[in-house]
């Protein structure tokens, strides 16, 4: 048994709940929405992720695809309404993967996502990539509890949404909650001066942690 690759394609959903509505009734709701999305055409596999970092959105649908393009939403935005306060869908490509070579297939999907959203100037993209696959995502791998990468870059997304998602869309998971009290941890974050250089390109960055739900 092994690990199998990277989706090529990933469908985020965010949602908050609406401010009236009871917990167990916004999760039921989003139970099924997620069961429909995973009998959508093109959709083999979901995850439902909730945050545990205090930030909305609180909840988090990730869902591998055979396609970019966003599935049509079945579920009158009406009755949604009720429900949810916000939804956003954006649709991504696979820049890259990489995965701890001490990594069990059975460990994965991982408990914990930390992951962030950024932009970075276009003509400085390549040597951005070039950075993170090496440097940056070695530093990462000495992180206990540090098992996979994947990084993405943004297709589509809903036109209702209040802003343009940021371009790229890296996911870490680990199985270690308290990762980011380790000293590898700390080291990745003073960075090298390399580090420094190139984060002072960075055009915003959105940082979160959620907990993966198993059914």
């Amino acid at each position: 048994m092994s690990i199998p690759p990277a989706s090529q394609s990933l469908l985020l959903v965010h949602s908050i709940p609406a401010a009236n509505i009871a917990a167990e009734d916004f999760n039921a709701w989003h139970a099924s929405r997620h069961a429909a999305h995973l009998a959508m055409a093109g959709i083999t596999s979901g995850l439902r992720y909730k945050a545990i970092d205090g930030k909305q959105p609180t909840w988090m649908a990730l869902y591998e695809t055979t396609s970019t393009d966003l599935p049509p939403v079945h579920v009158p935005f009406a009755i949604e309404q009720e429900v949810v306060s916000r939804l956003e869908r954006n649709s991504y490509t696979l820049i890259t993967s990489r995965t701890h070579p001490n990594t069990r297939p059975t460990a994965i999907p991982a408990d914990i996502l930390y992951l962030f959203h950024l932009d970075f100037p276009p003509e400085r993209e390549d040597e951005f990539n070039e950075w993170y696959d090496g440097e940056q995502t070695n530093l990462y791998m000495k992180v206990p509890g540090w098992l996979r990468l994947r990084r993405y870059r943004l297709h589509s997304y809903d036109d209702e949404q209040p802003q343009v998602p940021r371009r790229f869309f890296t996911l870490h998971e680990f199985n270690n909650p308290e990762f980011a009290d380790t000293p590898e941890y700390m080291d990745l974050v003073m960075g090298t001066e390399r580090v420094r250089e190139i984060t002072k390109a960075v055009v915003g960055v959105e940082v979160r942690v959620f907990e993966l739900q198993r059914e």
